[in-house]
């Protein structure tokens, strides 16, 4: 079986250079058409499909034309820019708004050209792919090292031997097509079909795929989630590489590392950082994170007993936080006392279970029993079949401290306003097919995340009693102090 004629398409001006090329092509049994007319190059196309295009930076009229001409065709990522000078600003902007394979400077050596390019094409290495390697490559965090390694003077590196070196640093490094499924991987390359990205981590590129959209600003856009096979945090990088291609960066952090703050709720610069600013701030992380449209902060609170005289008092339920509205009659009803746990039987249920906290599918529309503690403000689920997670907190001594209650309901946003609109807005605007319902699945990737801001909201929950407690004793002084005042100056005293 003869081996198909490899075929290259030239678009220059220059009849010479065209010449030169067609009969050193021919040299090495490629078929060359090299033309600088539009409909030339229009009718050549009707019935042909290069495997490498060469397109002049000065071609006569508007180069556009032919850039999307070649758009048409689906050749742009098999496309060379031609250039007779370096490779400037300018050229290089061009090349990556068309998503061209990359740029050569003419004068070239056009038999090392056809032997190199006859034997990555024998080996099914496409233009395109090594073009997406040296885009990825510009997108990396340290390209400006491998930008040095490949000038220099002392050693030349190819894409390949880029790529080499890449399989050896820590993070995991995948480009993705517009649906996320992996066409390269550098811990894989040259090994074969790369592997799909499992369940939870293309779920991770979906959210930041809806984010990169969101922005249409083509930025890199950057996530923490929670790796619970490995049992650390996972840093998620996804960046535009051109023609609907996405790089994505996935590094592990050490066992043990804590994200701060900053890196997450982004509260840098507040100055006036309150209980209910933070809390804000963790619910539209949950928001646009994992599309959790509702946050509810319960905090345990212990009843005094007269040990011997009496037996001990189940704590009470006070309601610190809420966010995502459908609270019944109204959040500040609900936010001005406590309940006993029984009130509301599955939080009951997670205070006195002793598992591992995962979602659970609610199967009634709100959250109380109906025959005890009427009075009790409701919580709304909307339709059933959504999944809800409650979350008890821990101090250091093991002792449940609060209950995070999240879930998603996004059918009653013309209800709300302010805040509670906001955060909805974010977690619809988040929410994808595959997110549109909270799994267990979904729960493996928040469940560290969840851990940690419990930790931090216990922190604060104590931070925010000692407060009020020394608030509370100082106006108690104050209020003494005065009255003793009050008395020292009296007639009866004098």
């Amino acid at each position: 079986m003869t081996e198909e004629q490899k075929k290259l398409l030239v678009i220059d001006d220059s009849a010479a250079f065209r010449e030169a090329i067609a009969l050193t092509g021919e040299d090495y049994g490629w078929e060359v058409y090299a033309d600088d007319t539009l409909d030339g190059i229009k009718n050549w196309l009707a019935e042909n499909r290069p495997d490498i295009v060469l397109l002049d930076w000065q071609l006569p009229g508007n180069r556009r034309k032919y850039v999307e001409l070649l758009q048409d065709h689906h050749l742009t990522e098999r496309t060379l820019l031609l250039s007779s000078g370096n490779i400037d600003e300018k050229r290089g902007q061009f090349v990556a708004r068309y998503g061209l394979a990359g740029a050569r400077v003419k004068p070239f050596d056009l038999t090392r050209f056809f032997e190199e390019e006859s034997e990555l094409l024998s080996q099914k290495i496409g233009l395109s792919h090594r073009s997406i390697k040296s885009r990825f490559i510009s997108k990396l965090p340290g390209r400006s090292v491998i930008s040095g390694l490949r000038r220099s003077g002392r050693q030349k590196f190819n894409n390949d031997q880029l790529v080499e070196m890449l399989r050896k640093i820590p993070p995991m490094i995948d480009i993705l097509d517009s649906d996320l499924n992996v066409i390269w991987n550098n811990k894989q390359a040259g090994k074969g079909s790369p592997t799909p990205l499992a369940f939870e981590h293309h779920l991770i590129a979906k959210w930041l795929q809806v984010e990169i959209e969101e922005k249409q600003t083509g930025n890199v856009v950057r996530r923490l989630d929670w790796d619970g096979e490995k049992g650390c945090f996972l840093e998620s990088r996804l960046y535009p590489v051109g023609n609907d291609l996405y790089g994505l960066e996935r590094n592990w952090r050490d066992e043990g590392e804590r994200p701060h703050d900053h890196e997450f709720l982004n509260l840098e610069g507040d100055k006036d950082l309150t209980l209910k600013k933070w809390l804000q701030a963790v619910a539209r992380l949950l928001a646009q994170r994992y599309a959790i449209s509702r946050l509810r902060v319960y905090k345990v609170v212990p009843l005094p007993n007269t040990e011997g005289l009496e037996r001990k008092h189940a704590p009470l339920m006070a309601p610190k936080f809420q966010s995502g509205g459908g609270i019944e009659p109204d959040t500040k009803a609900w936010l001005r006392g406590g309940f006993k746990p029984e009130c509301i039987h599955h939080i009951k249920e997670a205070l006195d279970d002793e598992g591992v906290s995962a979602p659970r599918l609610v199967r009634d529309l709100v959250d109380r029993d109906p025959s005890i503690c009427k009075d009790i403000a409701r919580v709304k689920y909307g339709d059933t079949g959504t999944s809800r997670v409650l979350f008890p907190v821990r101090n250091q001594e093991k002792q449940i401290v609060a209950l995070l209650a999240m879930d998603r309901r996004l059918d009653h946003i013309k209800e709300l306003e302010k805040f509670d609109k906001e955060v909805v807005e974010l977690a619809r605007r988040m929410a994808s097919d595959k997110a549109g319902v909270l799994t267990e699945k979904q729960w493996s990737l928040m469940q560290g995340l969840v851990a940690d801001i419990g930790r931090r909201v216990s922190i604060w929950l104590r931070e925010d009693e000692d407060r009020r407690t020394a608030d509370w004793h100082d106006a108690i002084s104050r209020a003494l102090i005065d009255i003793f005042a009050a008395t020292m100056n009296s007639p009866e005293m004098t």
